[in-house]
């Protein structure tokens, strides 16, 4: 990959804080199109996954039987923003994508993550 999880997490932090050079009708598109299904609980999640069949290591050589998928984005609790990057990575099988399974993995998980409101 080309970009760190904390590589992402700092791209994250500047949209939330509108410090990248774009205008407002740019912000509120990406979140409009990042916006996930509407959450059973008291927050809102935003969010991209993706997925690498055939990674690379760190001296080019293609890793055939791995991939990696990853879920990032963040999550919006009472007005406050959480960034959260998962990412999985695995022996690759057919017809399953790991940024699936990063994504379910997170989703299944926040409620357990978030800070508790009263």
């Amino acid at each position: 990959m080309k970009i760190t999880p904390f590589q992402q997490l700092a791209v994250l932090q500047k949209l939330l804080d509108r410090e990248l050079p774009v205008k407002e009708k740019a912000y509120e598109f990406t979140e409009r199109l990042l916006k996930q299904d509407a959450a059973k609980n008291s927050y809102d999640v935003y969010g991209k996954i993706g997925t690498v069949v055939s990674p690379v290591d760190k001296n080019g050589v293609i890793q055939g039987d791995r991939q990696y998928g990853w879920f990032i984005g963040w999550v919006r609790k009472h007005d406050k923003n959480f960034i959260f990057v998962n990412i999985v990575n695995e022996p690759k099988q057919e017809g399953v994508f790991s940024g699936a399974k990063a994504k379910a993995d997170i989703l299944g998980r926040l409620a357990s993550l978030l800070p508790k409101y009263d």
